[in-house]
């Protein structure tokens, strides 16, 4: 869901983001060599009020009590969305060894194609750990969402089970078409004069060992829009668990 900075006017600002919400459903392909990594991902689902963004932000403010916002009359029309997603991505040993010290960089380039988000993006991740699991780190927002599950070599050489890794990275993207700003493709609805250059940047941490992996990333995003007040910035975590 995408709310304006204001969600106390029952007429949203004109001059910032609209309210928007989306409901989609996500396949993707992942495709791993020894240092390099392919994804593809189809993306389909509706935009507007069938997403049931607005009933699902009321709920969530009614279970905390918070102020409701008022202004969700004025979000986008239904419409079905259709978007692809490619990402490529390799990984380069820049010291140590992975089962015990180690530094690694990560390079990740993608595109996405179709109505919800039309961008190029490029990015650069670095991280250091003991133990690291095998895989291609963790994702910077709109990427493939979720990377494939680690794997551990499980070599006698390391001490313990557990390993641990501390990253960062920056992220630019190319953005000729964001819905949740230009508004609906086919009706008119809301909609503001979006930024075609993004800047983005992310740290984090992740503990875990072969069967149980948690992750905390930190992300800042830049402005989207012509306007807005401040860059974005949010938290996330993650648990899994591997089986």
């Amino acid at each position: 869901m995408f709310t304006p900075a204001d969600k106390s006017l029952s007429v949203p600002d004109p001059n910032d983001r609209p309210y928007a919400g989306i409901l989609s459903l996500g396949l993707t392909l992942h495709v791993e060599r020894s240092n390099s990594y392919h994804g593809l991902k189809f993306m389909t689902g509706v935009v507007g009020p069938w997403s049931l963004a607005e009933e699902t932000q009321r709920w969530i403010h009614d279970l905390g009590g918070w102020e409701q916002p008022q202004g969700w009359d004025y979000q986008l029309e239904n419409e079905p969305i259709f978007n692809f997603a490619y990402e490529y991505r390799r990984k380069f040993r820049l010291a140590g060894e992975r089962e015990r010290w180690s530094v690694e960089a990560l390079s990740v380039a993608g595109a996405w194609l179709g109505n919800v988000l039309t961008q190029g993006e490029i990015a650069g991740l670095i991280r250091f750990g003991y133990n690291m699991p095998d895989n291609f780190g963790p994702t910077l927002a709109r990427g493939m969402g979720h990377m494939p599950p680690p794997m551990w070599a499980g070599s006698s050489r390391s001490a313990s089970p557990w390993g641990f890794s501390i990253y960062g990275g920056a992220m630019a993207n190319f953005v000729l078409r964001d819905i949740t700003l230009d508004g609906n493709t086919f009706t008119d609805s809301p909609s503001v004069d979006k930024k075609f250059f993004v800047p983005a940047a992310g740290v984090g941490i992740a503990v875990g060992n072969r069967h149980v992996v948690a992750s905390f990333s930190y992300l800042f995003w830049g402005k989207e829009f012509e306007g807005q007040r401040d860059y974005s910035e949010f938290g996330a975590l993650t648990v899994s668990y591997l089986f």
